[in-house]
């Protein structure tokens, strides 16, 4: 704060109030624009302000400054000006009773002067905190290279996906999502991105910015010469942003490239290690301890050929999920023929624990996620039969249902034998015999599925086909009289629901 306080009286400003509160750290700077201090305020903020619509209200300036000075604020900087040529009494008292520091500025100072010089003095002094020392992932130095910036940062792949960004990320005008892989909101995002791969093409630029309300500097980020991401680090700020191009953005670049590639090396293991982690697992391991392979299913599967792979990036993520769900004690991730698997160990029920973990993989990844969970583990068949069973349930999944997010073996394995009666000449003679009285109409055949998997209740089904009760009745007494059936027997329904079933996996096969 003493560094504050030498460039305020460089400018003519005076402290008024609140000296013994100088010792308060600085942690930033903000122009005070709404007079909604508690939605924003945050501690060490030095705040400057005209207290423009408040210039004649004494009760509102007070309470500015008591709910900074409650918010754990630096200080206060107030700009007078020829409608506030001084601050009222009550107001000096407060600062001075709750050591609260209180600057005045006169009115021919411009904001973006005395800015300036507080970022260039607060940059300076910690310069040597933007380094790689004790830094372990990229996420951790977007979020140091935030609290050095004071800017928004996030990375996107040379596509416009996003891969990382800070804790801290702020919708704006380009971006208004920050889970894996979302892409921009800005409309003109890929006639964008070309313009600035043709002015790095033809000019060498190194950081391109962008002119929105929030500014920013973008920097592209080259692996051998071949650019595979985009760096942005964005300003609400303009003094901030300009501030900033004087720091060695260089050094950042640098920085970012070097994480990035430590992140590649270290998610190589995951794409050759799947056959020994299995084999070396004891499945066997104690009592009440299961195990389980779960095949993770996302809306980027397609482009994890990519040459810097999505995946990648990811799979830290879903580790750190892992790690945090209770009564998973451990648990693998490996890649195997271009998906991505996992196996763990757990001693809870799997339906909670499958729960869990959709609701966090929803939270990091964008698109719809679907979990299928092979049957338990025992160690006496190979990953590729597992792997195998796991691939034939992702096909029934396509063929029953979309709405689901959790697909296990105890639910769909059943549909195994079904899909390889599906293909038997005399299964698909049976079932046609059986349903192809409905062929005509359509209508009649919808109504009996819905009907048995609702078990046969009237209420239930009518509401899924969006009719009265009446008319379903109606339709399952034509059903009854074209299938010549009783439909209130149990075996007739078992029939009936396994020919339909078999029907639509021939169909969709």
């Amino acid at each position: 704060m003493l560094d504050a306080e030498q460039i305020i009286l460089k400018y003519g400003g005076e402290l008024i109030a609140g000296k013994i509160g100088l010792s308060r750290d600085i942690n930033f700077f903000e122009v005070l624009e709404t007079p909604n201090v508690k939605d924003w305020i945050k501690e060490g903020v030095l705040v400057l302000t005209t207290f423009y619509s408040n210039d004649q209200e004494v009760a509102s300036q007070l309470k500015i400054v008591r709910e900074l000075c409650e918010g754990q604020a630096a200080g206060v900087v107030i700009r007078l000006d020829r409608f506030l040529t001084t601050l009222h009494p009550s107001i000096k008292e407060y600062a001075q009773k709750n050591n609260f520091p209180l600057f005045v500025l006169p009115d021919n100072v411009l904001y973006k002067n005395i800015l300036s010089d507080f970022y260039l003095v607060y940059f300076s002094e910690n310069a040597n905190s933007l380094n790689l020392d004790n830094v372990s992932c990229i996420d951790e130095y977007l979020d140091k290279l935030h609290n050095y910036t004071k800017s928004n940062v996030y990375i996107e792949d040379s596509n416009g996906h996003l891969l990382f960004c800070n804790a801290l990320s702020h919708i704006d005008e380009w971006r208004d999502s920050f889970r894996y892989y979302s892409e921009p909101m800005y409309e003109q995002y890929k006639k964008e991105l070309r313009n600035w791969y043709t002015m790095i093409d033809d000019e060498n630029h190194v950081y391109i910015f962008l002119p929105t309300r929030f500014k920013r500097i973008i920097i592209p980020i080259s692996i051998n010469n071949e650019l595979v991401a985009w760096l942005h680090l964005s300003f609400f700020n303009e003094t901030l942003l300009n501030t900033v191009k004087q720091i060695d953005l260089e050094t950042i670049r640098r920085n970012i490239r070097e994480k990035f590639l430590e992140e590649l090396v270290e998610t190589f293991p995951y794409f050759n290690h799947s056959q020994s982690v299995f084999e070396q697992i004891d499945f066997h391991y104690k009592q009440n301890v299961s195990f389980r392979i779960i095949k993770l299913i996302d809306s980027f599967g397609n482009d994890i050929a990519a040459k810097i792979n999505p995946y990648s990036f990811l799979i830290k993520r879903i580790e750190r999920v892992m790690n945090h769900i209770p009564h998973i004690h451990l648990s693998y991730l490996f890649f195997k023929e271009g998906a991505l698997y996992m196996i763990i160990m757990y001693n809870q029920s799997i339906y909670k624990i499958l729960s869990l973990l959709q609701n966090k993989f929803q939270k990091i990844i964008t698109g719809e996620t679907k979990l299928i969970v092979s049957e338990c583990i025992k160690g006496d068949q190979s990953l590729e039969k597992y792997i195998e069973s796991l691939n034939t349930l992702e096909k029934i999944t396509k063929i029953i249902s979309q709405e689901e997010k959790i697909y296990t073996f105890e639910k769909l394995g059943m549909y195994e034998f079904l899909l390889d009666l599906s293909k038997k000449p005399k299964v698909v003679e049976y079932v046609k015999n059986v349903l192809s009285p409905l062929d005509m109409n359509k209508n009649l055949e919808d109504t009996l599925r819905i009907f048995l998997e609702n078990n046969g209740n009237i209420l239930k089904s009518s509401e899924k086909l969006f009719i009265h009760r009446r008319t379903l009745t109606n339709r399952i007494k034509q059903i009854e009289k074209y299938l010549d059936v009783d439909i209130e027997q149990s075996e007739t329904r078992f029939i009936l629901q396994l020919c339909l079933k078999i029907k639509t996996i021939s169909e969709m096969t």
